[in-house]
């Protein structure tokens, strides 16, 4: 039987995962099954036309559905019932829970939306421990895809921000996918219209206090006047740059040992005289890279520190140290450039 369109789209995109619906033969000659998936449903029209598209690709007896009822809004409830109501009116099995979110953000001094991601992700990964899976499906989109380029671009963001959000990444045992990032919000609408597949609608994403909210209703439709292909423009454009960044992340695994990088838990170093000769794109992303394992992350990195830090490196004195967020430093001896985590009562001694 032929796919429609957007079925096929749905198709090509698991198959970049190495995704794919074990036939009978194959479980009868091989052994071979496809991997357990959980798939987050909100109740909204995207979340609802993913786990759609997974039922018609063939993947029923692989799928556990998980919702997460934030609390924020009086329908949450509401929305709860109508996702456990679909999956039992589909067959497929259904984890809920209620989270108390602003609790968390409180807790962990986060704004609204940062906490209930936090939330989200870390009960998606508990419903897929629990369930043996090791996938984990979201649905977000090409509109959300396009929205997300923009706000980092008016945020100031580098390649990684232009890039948008990834096609996948690793979370603990699992890879977390979204298989409609080339699917538009109109296509979803369309196929949910033309199979009579109801959803809800969140009345916060016409909330003009959001700035994604902004981004959607009033910026891109104003591009549009100037180029009415601007999501499609942009989404090509992340393709291309996550290429180039895959490109420059193997020159820097393939660099780093000749660097005799050393890493402990407050310490990760280089050899000096090799990072002074390498080409500025590379020297920013290993420095980014030494932070990365000492922190975890970049999030309190901008452009501004890492570019003052290459300005000023030759400058310095031996031993000196030039003073970065979250009590990190970094210095240099007469061969190695020493990224340091400081503890809090020598902080005294740092330049900034």
């Amino acid at each position: 039987m032929e796919q429609s369109p957007l079925l096929k789209t749905f198709s090509e995109s698991l198959c970049k995962f190495s995704i794919r619906p074990a036939n009978q033969g194959d479980i009868l000659l091989r052994g071979k099954h496809p991997p357990r998936i959980v798939v987050a449903v909100s109740g909204g029209a995207d979340s609802v036309c993913l786990l759609h598209l997974f039922l018609q690709a063939g993947f029923l007896s692989s799928l556990h559905v998980a919702h997460l009822n934030h609390g924020f809004r009086e329908e949450s409830d509401q929305e709860a019932v109508f996702v456990s109501e679909l999956c039992q009116s589909w067959g497929v099995p259904c984890a809920l829970a209620k989270r108390n979110v602003l609790e968390t953000c409180k807790k962990m001094r986060l704004s609204k939306q940062e906490g209930a991601r936090a939330v989200r992700y870390a009960f998606l990964q508990d419903v897929a421990k629990t369930q043996g899976a090791s996938v984990i499906a979201l649905g977000h989109t090409a509109d959300d895809q396009a929205e997300t380029i923009l706000i980092n671009t008016l945020r100031g963001a580098g390649m990684r921000g232009f890039m948008g959000i990834p096609m996948s990444r690793n979370a603990q045992d699992c890879m977390l996918i979204r298989p409609m990032l080339f699917i538009t919000r109109n296509d979803i609408i369309a196929e949910l219209r033309s199979a009579r597949i109801p959803f809800v609608e969140d009345p916060s994403n016409y909330d003009m206090k959001y700035l994604r909210n902004r981004v959607r209703h009033k910026l891109i439709p104003h591009l549009s006047e100037y180029n009415p292909r601007i999501k499609e423009t942009l989404l090509r454009g992340a393709v291309l740059l996550s290429d180039e960044d895959r490109f420059i992340e193997i020159q820097l695994e393939n660099l780093l040992p000749t660097l005799t990088p050393v890493i402990d838990d407050t310490v990760v170093s280089f050899d000096l005289a090799l990072f002074l000769s390498l080409h500025i794109c590379l020297k920013r992303r290993l420095l980014r890279w030494g932070i990365v394992r000492l922190r975890g992350s970049c999030r309190s990195i901008g452009f501004e520190h890492i570019e003052t830090v290459l300005t000023k490196i030759t400058g310095i004195e031996n031993g000196k140290r030039l003073g970065l967020p979250d009590r990190m430093t970094l210095r240099k001896t007469k061969t190695r450039l020493i990224l340091e985590w400081v503890d809090v009562h020598n902080i005294d001694n740092i330049s900034c």
